[in-house]
């Protein structure tokens, strides 16, 4: 079957017949039980929420690759999903990786000194472990990426009664994957060889992918456009935020609201509020008025994998009285990083939770601590208990940030976008993928921290040992053989939810061990 062929019977049978017998085969019962055990204690705390991320995971591709980060590290020690890989070591085992790395997990920051970078924005995965599946999350969303693309394509070509011809072939996916690899191991020789890390701004030759981000960026963030989307300025001169449904979502999926927080929820904010300003990087350099409460709400429809976790919208003082230059903050639960099954994990730096890990590693793998200078964590035990099965409000945590315009990520959809328009080209993409993986590179190389066993970059630069080309054809390979894979995953897990309803069959009123 060509891919052409492929995406027109995935498409087809997602939407209206299907394209394979009704039998589940062991994968699919595989791929049922596991997000089941994954989802099961957010589905007894927010049934609605977990059926909303489900439902989200089955809008594209791209969605679910986001959507199933836990299936892919079963995945990378377990067939169907393994492949060996040539350059693993236990130094390279235990280095400092983002866990889940891909496009839409970059974006830009506006830094401590004012100006806009570009880097990953997303650590709720970040831990110790091998750089290779870092590398390999990275390139596979290359591939996933263009999927969607094609997938977008022929969907607009349905809707407009048009010839759907293909933009990429199977061979350029896997070429932007194996670009991602060359590029890694290529800064992983220029860095070891003296050069500094790699800093991303605004039209310094990154290309027009990321000079698109940045300009949008800056263009929203100096417009305080978070003030206007989600606050109203009272008569009184006090803000105060906008309740509702700032976006519409469809399908029963939110798109983005805030609502009142409970008054539980409140009473826990306030309490562990003066706790926040200690857990800043700089904590001398924002005032304690600063950080002055004046509104929370709750919002929703955020994120894919995040989608059922609690977020809060806390709005402070800011640098004046003045409701104009007033600050918002995002409040968001840390779940537990990604283990992966078999590893022997070496002692590293042990925390009270996940958010000060989160926050803990983001400022170990970002160009700067300063990246975000109102980055920081607030224990959860005071949260209101709920029985959310063998994990406590303590172990989770909540990571505080700031949630300003200045920080915009990339987006697939627009990408699809852009193409179809001829705003972009594949050219353009190609440069994208090489600068993403670069930077992959330059961060893990810079994160260092007590037990773990070597410097990072030696330890990587040792690993992959000048064979670039062979780093590059393994990345390859890896996604030829993996890529497809979760392409019929994703199609696997909508008839799943056709099957077995928006729960995918999960009974949330039981205990763990009755979850099916």
């Amino acid at each position: 079957m060509t891919l052409r062929q492929f995406i027109a019977c995935l498409l087809t049978w997602v939407y209206f017949v299907g394209c394979s017998d009704a039998q589940e085969d062991p994968r699919t019962a595989w791929l049922q039980s596991t997000l089941v055990e994954d989802n099961y204690p957010y589905a007894l705390r927010s049934p609605d929420l977990v059926a909303g991320k489900f439902r989200k995971m089955a809008a594209g591709p791209y969605n679910f690759f986001r959507g199933t980060m836990l299936q892919f590290t079963r995945d990378m020690v377990e067939r169907p999903g393994w492949f060996p890989t040539r350059f693993g070591t236990p130094e390279a085992a235990q280095v400092v990786v983002i866990g889940d790395p891909h496009y839409e997990n970059v974006g830009t920051y506006r830094a401590a000194d004012g100006a806009l970078v570009l880097d990953f924005n997303d650590f709720d995965a970040a831990s110790v472990g091998p750089f290779h599946l870092d590398v390999r999350r990275m390139a596979l969303s290359a591939y996933i990426a263009m999927v969607q693309v094609e997938e977008w394509r022929y969907e607009q070509s349905i809707a407009q009664s048009s010839t759907y011809t293909p933009l990429t072939t199977e061979a350029d996916r896997l070429d932007w994957s194996a670009s991602v690899a060359f590029s890694y191991a290529t800064e992983i020789g220029r860095l070891q060889q003296g050069g500094e890390p790699l800093r991303i701004r605004s039209k310094s030759g990154y290309g027009v992918i990321i000079d698109d981000i940045m300009r949008r960026a800056l263009r929203d963030g100096e417009a305080r456009e978070e003030l206007s989307d989600y606050t109203l300025l009272l008569d009184d001169e006090r803000r105060r935020f906008t309740l509702g449904d700032i976006e519409p979502g469809e399908n029963g999926i939110i798109g983005d609201r805030l609502t009142e927080a409970s008054a539980a929820d409140i009473h826990w904010l306030r309490e562990a509020w003066p706790e926040l300003r200690n857990t800043l990087a700089r904590p001398d350099s924002i005032p304690a008025a600063f950080l002055a409460i004046k509104d929370i709400s709750q919002r929703f429809g955020a994120g894919v994998s995040s989608y059922p976790l609690q977020r809060f919208y806390v709005l402070v003082e800011g640098p004046t009285p003045d409701a104009g230059d007033d600050v918002l903050l995002e409040v968001k639960e840390a779940g537990n990083p990604t283990i992966i099954p078999g590893l022997k994990y070496y002692p590293y730096p042990r925390f009270a939770s996940n958010a000060e890990r989160v926050v803990f590693y983001q400022r170990e793998l970002q160009e700067t601590a300063g990246n975000d200078p109102l980055l920081g964590w607030l224990d959860g035990s005071g949260a209101r208990s709920e029985d959310f099965g063998q994990v406590t409000k303590s172990s989770l945590g909540y990571r505080v940030r700031d949630r300003t315009k200045y920080q915009k990520g990339m987006d697939v959809s627009r990408l699809a976008e852009k193409l179809e328009a001829s705003d972009w080209t594949l050219a353009d993409f190609s440069v994208f993928v090489a600068v993403t993986g670069r930077l992959l590179a330059s961060r893990h190389a810079v994160a260092s921290v007590a037990g773990t066993l070597n410097d990072p970059l030696t330890t990587i630069h040792a690993a992959i040992d000048g064979r670039n080309d062979l780093f590059r054809d393994e990345a390859r390979r890896f996604v030829a053989h993996y890529g497809p894979l979760v392409v019929e995953d994703y199609r696997r897990f909508s008839r799943l939810l056709d099957r077995h309803g928006p729960l995918l069959g999960i009974r949330s009123g039981l205990r763990t061990r009755d979850r099916l």
